[in-house]
Parts: C-alpha cells; sequence; structure tokens
C-alpha cells in the first residue's frame, strides 16, 4: 500500500524470532508450515525445559515431574497461536536452569549470559518482565543463602551488555515509533522540545504501566479462574481450573506452614515461586485491583509458571 510503513513493527523490535524463524525456513518450502510447526515445537520444548529447571530448582525429581504434569494441564499456559511471545518461557527456563547450574561449575554464567542476551533481543516486554522474575530469585537466594550470587548478577549485566548490538543502534527508532515524532522545527523552542518528549514519555508509560494497558486487557473474576474455558482467547489463554485452582490453595497453605524447615534447610525456591506468583497475580489482575499493570493479559502464561 502507497504511504504505508510496512516496517512499523518489523524495524524497532529486537530479530530475534524472526531471525530463527528465517533460518528455519530452509527446512520447508511452505511458510505456513515452518511457522505453525517451530511455533509449536517452541511451546512444546518449553515444557520439556520446565522439567530440567525445576528439577534443578527444587533438588527433586518427583517434584519436577509433578510440577511438569500440573504446567502442561494447565488452560492458562500459551495454545497453537503463532507468536514472539511463546519463546519467552523456553529461554526463561534456559536461564534459570543455568543459574541454578552455577552453583555446580561457576562456568556456567557464560551460558547464562547468552540466555539472557538472547531474552533481551526476543522482545522489549520480555526483557522487563524476566528482569523482574531475576530480582525476585536474586533477592530470596541472597537472603536464604546469606551469600552474594555475584556470579548470576554478571550473567545479567553481561547479557544485558551483549543486547546493546542490537539495542545501541534501535533504541531510539523504538522510543520513536512508540512515542511518536518530534519535528526538526520544534527545536527553535527548547522548552516546548523538553515538555513535548516529557508528555510523549509519559504517554508512553502511562500506556504500558496503566492498570488496562494490553488489548485484551480486562476485570477478572472468581470464575475466570477457577472455571477452565471452552474458548483459549487464542493468543493469551485465560484460567485454571477447579482440581488446579484447589492445588494452588493448599499449596500456599503449606508453604506457609513449612517456613522454618525450609529456612533451616536454605532452600529459597519456595519464596521465589511466591514472589513470582504475587508478581504476576498482580499483573494479571492489574484492571481488577487497578494495580500497575504490564499488559496484563499476556501475563497468564507467565503466572503458570509458580
Amino acid at each position: 500500500y502507497p504511504g504505508e510503513d510496512l516496517f512499523r513493527y518489523t524495524d524497532p523490535y529486537p530479530p530475534g524470532y524472526e531471525i530463527m524463524m528465517g533460518v528455519l525456513y530452509q527446512t520447508s518450502t511452505s511458510l505456513n508450515w515452518t511457522l505453525k510447526f517451530f511455533n509449536a515445537l517452541f511451546i512444546s520444548m518449553s515444557i520439556l525445559f520446565f522439567y530440567f529447571f525445576a528439577q534443578k530448582l527444587t533438588g527433586s525429581k518427583k517434584k519436577a515431574l509433578f510440577a511438569t504434569f500440573i504446567l502442561a494441564m494447565l488452560p492458562s499456559y500459551l495454545s497453537h497461536f503463532i507468536w514472539v511471545h511463546s519463546l519467552l518461557p523456553l529461554l526463561l527456563f534456559v536461564a534459570f536452569y543455568c543459574f541454578e547450574s552455577i552453583k555446580e561449575d561457576k562456568r556456567w554464567w557464560y551460558t547464562a549470559a547468552l540466555a539472557v542476551a538472547g531474552i533481551f533481543v526476543v522482545h522489549p516486554e520480555h526483557a522487563i518482565k524476566f528482569s523482574l522474575f531475576f530480582g525476585i530469585y536474586f533477592i530470596a537466594k541472597w537472603a536464604v543463602e546469606k551469600r552474594f550470587p555475584k556470579e548470576q548478577l554478571y550473567a545479567c549485566i553481561v547479557g544485558s551488555l551483549l543486547s546493546l548490538f542490537w539495542w545501541g543502534a534501535k533504541l531510539g527508532s523504538f522510543f520513536q515509533e512508540r512515542m511518536g515524532r518530534i519535528t526538526p522545527s520544534d527545536t527553535v523552542v527548547i522548552a516546548r522540545v523538553k515538555t513535548r518528549m516529557l508528555a510523549k514519555l509519559s504517554s508512553f508509560f502511562q500506556s504500558y504501566f496503566s492498570p488496562y494497558s494490553g488489548t485484551a486487557t480486562r476485570p477478572y473474576t472468581f470464575n475466570d479462574f477457577f472455571v477452565a474455558k471452552a474458548q483459549n482467547m487464542i493468543n493469551s489463554p485465560i484460567g485454571w481450573g477447579i482440581v488446579i485452582s484447589l492445588l494452588l490453595t493448599v499449596s500456599i497453605v503449606l508453604v506457609f506452614l513449612a517456613v522454618k524447615k525450609y529456612r533451616e534447610q536454605k532452600k529459597y525456591y519456595l519464596w521465589v515461586l511466591l514472589g513470582w506468583f504475587v508478581l504476576t497475580f498482580m499483573i494479571v489482575n492489574s484492571a481488577t485491583f487497578g494495580t500497575p499493570g504490564f499488559l496484563s493479559f499476556r501475563t497468564w502464561m507467565l503466572l503458570a509458571i509458580p
């Protein structure tokens, strides 16, 4: 179409998912088949990687197997919908598996840094949500073990610096696409430019962190969680179902009953999972509680993890 900016959503965003699909397109003459098959493969592999991550985090194969079964059964954990967000859980599990492997061999932080860099060049939203997940993990690990997790921090810093190979060149165009363009004529009055930039920046944060941010975000009710739905909302399914909701309630009670025992054993993963649950639950329910949100409807897939 004449005058249309066809690369409006391609150029400013990091190209990790597109590059991967472009390389994989060599395996088939059908673009549709490539997208459908490998997107489904990413989702399926994320469930497998979750098992290894859960085993490493809990130190128990039985707990990891049970948790993996629950994740695979959760209605709210991804769907067949083809989009970049199907790649986040897969990379997230790889990154945290590497973080947990550092206690066995410190050289794992190199691999962890590559996984973090991968997350940072998949989508800007994922970079922020991963950073929140890592912050909770970092604080819980530090508080319980009484040892500063420097290798994990190094991995995040180096990973974010590696991602600057993309963001260093494209961050300006990303903000320009999201915040609108400032014309050269505005430079005549410096004060006006500053006012407009601050207004645009304020608009940017309000659009992303408002309780209703996200095209499908809405207030959720008890039934949205307790009753599994027949339709999956396509891009981001919702709901848990009766059995998993009851299991979750019992689990939260057991966490608080086991506080003393796990503190003595220096097991921090309960606090990590509880922190992740509170964070993602509040984001998902931002429109319900009127709290700051962050593309809340897309957070259902992350809420499924804890």
